[in-house]
């Protein structure tokens, strides 16, 4: 056995991870004896080696519409991780690939 890692954006390594959970959660079957973690790294090792999924998925990022605007610079919230730079919070907000949709509420947030 081995460890592989990676120092990866933050938004970058939660999408990831929740593409490889998805898949492993898939697999999860009541006679499947793999743990999650076992299937994590199965759903992981074919990805990487080419086998192909459909699985796809989003991350969430709640930052205030003033930051996006650029009138302040509070940080935004990568759900499952933490705080982000405002910065790369307009940064992901200002990328068509990144972006799926964008709410608002009657508090100054945005949650895409």
């Amino acid at each position: 056995m081995a460890l592989l890692g990676a120092f990866l954006p933050a938004e970058s390594a939660e999408a990831i991870y929740r593409i490889i959970d998805t898949i492993a959660r898939s697999l999860k079957t009541k006679d499947e004896t793999r743990t999650m973690d076992a299937l994590r790294a199965d759903a992981l090792t074919d990805l990487c080696l080419g086998v192909p999924s459909n699985v796809r998925t989003k991350i969430e990022l709640r930052v205030d519409a003033t930051t996006l605007m650029g009138l302040d610079d509070n940080p935004a919230i990568l759900s499952g991780y933490g705080p982000m730079t405002a910065q790369r919070a307009r940064e992901l907000a200002g990328d068509e690939n990144t972006v799926s949709g964008i709410g608002s509420s009657p508090i100054p947030s945005v949650v895409w």
